[in-house]
């Protein structure tokens, strides 16, 4: 615990020891420093921190070697998916500009990344940007790659929200399932592929409160 501030985004490392996370300082300011990135211990300790800047740093993915983290990167030259060393050090750009968040393949061979409705593909020691699924709806923490394909929430023509599996063999995407209650969702499928995981939140609500003899 920081003891105040906002910690959100968090992702395992291959090897399970560390975690990956974003933390925003004060949510209070917004002339201040915004989220950045921090790594800790999964058995404990202190937290050590990646980044250091005033812009939006967060949506941590590790590589498939731990070796690496890639993020979103949001400041006043516009938005990008980023690595950096997971050890620390300077970032890199990990594809063109528009890019937002971004994982690696299995195999480690390509990095997939989301650019408003659509996910794209680039090999990761270089090479051009192919894009592999369309969606009708922007696409941002609510997809996953795995072995066989992509895992990512859409709609339908008439608005439904659902969950759609596109598959790398055939270069085809079906529904699995549809989602009746979906607000800005994160997902994950499990490591042999049979399952998906995901959050729902089921009810939101507020209070207005009336303050009496105030001055």
């Amino acid at each position: 615990s920081f003891g105040r501030g906002l910690s959100r985004y968090p992702d395992w490392s291959p090897d399970g020891r560390t975690l990956a996370f974003g933390r925003w300082a004060d949510p209070g300011r917004l002339d201040g420093p915004m989220w950045d990135l921090y790594t800790i211990a999964t058995a404990g300790g202190a937290p050590r921190r990646l980044t250091d800047s005033p812009s939006v740093e967060a949506y941590p993915r590790w590589s498939r070697d731990g070796r690496s983290i890639d993020f979103l990167r949001a400041d006043e030259s516009g938005v990008g998916a980023v690595r950096i060393p997971a050890a620390g050090g300077g970032a890199r750009p990990l594809a063109g500009a528009g890019a937002f968040t971004a994982e690696e393949s299995p195999d480690g061979r390509f990095v997939f990344f989301t650019r408003d409705k659509e996910i794209w593909r680039k090999p990761v020691a270089g090479g051009d940007e192919v894009k592999v699924v369309e969606a009708r709806q922007a696409i941002f923490s609510g997809w996953d790659v795995y072995d066989r394909g992509l895992c990512y929430f859409d709609a339908r023509p008439d608005g439904t929200r659902v969950l759609r599996v596109h598959d790398f063999a055939s270069g085809r995407a079906r529904d699995l399932a549809v989602i009746p209650k979906l607000d800005n969702a994160g997902l994950a499928v499990s490591p042999d592929g049979r399952w998906v995981v995901y959050d729902q939140q089921d009810a939101y609500g507020s209070d207005l409160v009336l303050v009496e003899n105030f001055r």
